[in-house]
């Protein structure tokens, strides 16, 4: 694979979602759990933590936060959920990139 294609796999695969695409998921999920009664207070650090996180990365972590939580999942529940998926893609693009690297 030549390196500009690794390139743009790599930015394809870890594009973060966005506060947009963050704010409609996490908005999907709280219908599930309810609205905390100090959701004012909690709402800057759910803005924060996952906001690094492809959208399918976080829609697959949400939805494992469903299956295995009784409750609001905190902002690092969610990144654990997500951390073995993301450990895996930068794995895969580091060495799809060496080998990019090695055929020029």
């Amino acid at each position: 694979m030549p390196l500009r294609t690794s390139l743009a796999a790599a930015r394809e695969v870890l594009t973060p979602a966005g506060p947009r695409a963050w704010a409609v998921a996490l908005e999907r999920y709280l219908r599930v759990w309810g609205l905390p009664d100090d959701w004012p207070l909690r709402a800057p650090l759910y803005r924060q933590a996952p906001a690094d996180l492809p959208a399918d990365v976080l829609e697959a972590a949400m939805g494992e936060c469903v299956r295995e939580l009784t409750w609001l999942p905190k902002p690092a529940e969610i990144l654990k959920a997500a951390e073995g998926e993301m450990r895996s893609r930068r794995l895969s693009l580091r060495v799809d990139l060496e080998a990019a690297a090695g055929h020029r």
